[in-house]
Parts: structure tokens; sequence; C-alpha cells
């Protein structure tokens, strides 16, 4: 007996499972099989978009929500989707204008799809954009624990650190279990001379959540300082052990060189590299 096709929202479901486990190139062959069979599918194109999103390919990415708008212009997720792909290749008027028709046609009411533009302006660096976006956020979403940790992010980026703080304590009441947040209300701390605060903070994540070798690097400096903590002792010897198991994470740069000396990229790989180099990429977000 043949084994039935799925239909276009078990593809849909089946792709956004692998999404959220990491595992994209899954989630790519997933939504390009899917619409083999239901190339009318809005959903499964707009999916395809997000995918080549986290892939880092724009083009495609736009080309995707273009689709999924051409079946359907009022599609919120595809209009936020299309806007963070035109921001990516610096068409920043039509972006803010597709995350405008996206809010005109009810995103407002989905706190994800208010914090995916937020984050998009974030991420190239349109802080007063994104602080607006976020502020609607928190007051659409009081009880946004992400919001509120957003907003304290962009704040503190505008210059605002007083106010950072404050949403940032604000998140950390909503969820106390938010690391990002509280690493972040750590390193505030510790910028303002606050060391007490700062290391109360950083020690409240526990050392196996911590991801930013900085923060661990300050607790145990403030362990010495605070507390006259020696290297090996007790108090700090778990946060060292820590400290150099992130120090020994392979740095994703230092793999791709590797592999051009070892002559193990692929030609394409090598064209990619040998391309004059266009405008530098904003740094990753601390939020």
């Amino acid at each position: 007996m043949a084994v039935p096709f799925l239909n276009s929202e078990e593809y849909d479901e089946r792709a956004h499972q692998l999404y959220n486990e990491g595992d994209y190139d899954g989630a790519l062959d997933t939504l390009k099989e899917g619409l083999r069979l239901y190339p009318s599918s809005v959903e499964l194109y707009v999916g395809l978009g997000y995918t080549r999103l986290a892939r880092e390919e724009f083009v495609w990415a736009k080309q995707a929500f273009e689709k999924a708008l051409i079946l359907d212009p009022e599609h919120e997720d595809a209009l936020v989707g299309l806007g963070e792909a035109l921001l990516r290749f610096g068409r920043q008027p039509q972006a803010l204008e597709s995350f405008a028709r996206a809010r005109r046609q009810g995103a407002d009411d989905d706190i994800d799809l208010l914090l995916t533009m937020g984050r998009a302006l974030y991420r190239e660096r349109l802080y007063g954009e994104a602080r607006e976006v976020f502020a609607d956020a928190v007051a659409l979403h009081p009880d946004s624990a992400e919001a509120l940790a957003a907003l304290g992010f962009v704040l503190h980026r505008l210059g605002d650190a007083t106010a950072a703080r404050r949403e940032l304590r604000r998140s950390l009441r909503l969820d106390p279990e938010y690391h990002e947040a509280r690493v972040y209300l750590g390193h505030l701390l510790y910028d303002r001379g606050d060391w007490k605060g700062a290391l109360q903070e950083f020690e409240r994540v526990p050392p196996t959540d911590h991801w930013d070798p900085v923060a661990v690097c300050r607790i145990v400096e403030l362990r010495r300082a605070l507390h006259g903590t020696e290297s090996g002792d007790a108090e700090v010897v778990t946060w060292e052990s820590r400290l150099e198991e992130l120090e020994l994470a392979p740095d994703p740069v230092d793999e791709l060189l590797a592999e051009l000396e070892s002559g193990a990229l692929e030609p394409s790989q090598r064209e990619l590299l040998d391309r004059p180099p266009g405008r530098e990429p904003p740094r990753p977000s601390e939020g």
C-alpha cells in the first residue's frame, strides 16, 4: 500500500520543527519537497524565506517572500520577512514600509513578529526605529520579558544606561531565568562601577548557561577583587573551568581559514573569499 503524501500543513509543521532544532538543511529540503507538491502554498514559501534568512541566503529569501506575497499580498509574516531581507540589502525605506504594512495588517497582535522587526532593525543599527518597535511591543504585550529586555538592549545602545537597567530589571521580574538579560544587566552594573551588584547578577546564571567569556572572566576578576579569592579556590574553580571551555570552543573564522589553507574549500567558497569586500556587516548584538 502506497504511503500518502503529507499535506501542505504537515510539511510546514515538519519544516518548522527542523528549523527550531537548528537543522536548516533539513528544513530547506522539507520545504522544497512540499512546494513541489503544493506550489501555491503561501505558508511553505514563508517558511522557505525564513529558512533562507537563517542560512544567510538573502537573495533567495527575498524571492521566497515575494512569491508568498504574490499569492497573499497581506500576509503579515511574509511582509515582515521581506522587510528583514530588504534591510540586508540596505534598502531601508522599502523595509520600513514593508514592516509598516505588516503592522497595519495586524502584526502588532503577534509579539514574535514585533520582536522580529525590532531585532532586524537593531541588527542594522537603526536603533531609533528599533526602540519604537520595542516600546510598542512592551505597551501592547506588557507580560513579555523578551520585549522588555529588547527595549533595555536598545536603550543602552542609545546611551541611556539608567533606563536600560530599569527595563532589564523589569524583564527579570517577569522571568528570573532569562539569562541573556541577567548577563547584560551584569555588564551594565560592572560598567557603572557597581561591582558587587554585577557579581551577584553574573553568578545567578549557572556556569553551564554562561556563553559570554567576558562575563565569566569578570566573575573570576570580581571574586578576586571583592573577596580575595585566588585561582584554584573552590569558589572560582568551576568558573575557571567554564572559561577554559569557552576559550577552547572552535572559532568559525579560524575553522574557515584552516579549511582554506588545507584546500578543503569548494571552488564556490573560494570565489566568495576572493571577492572584494563590501560594506562591513554589523557586529552581532548582545541582545
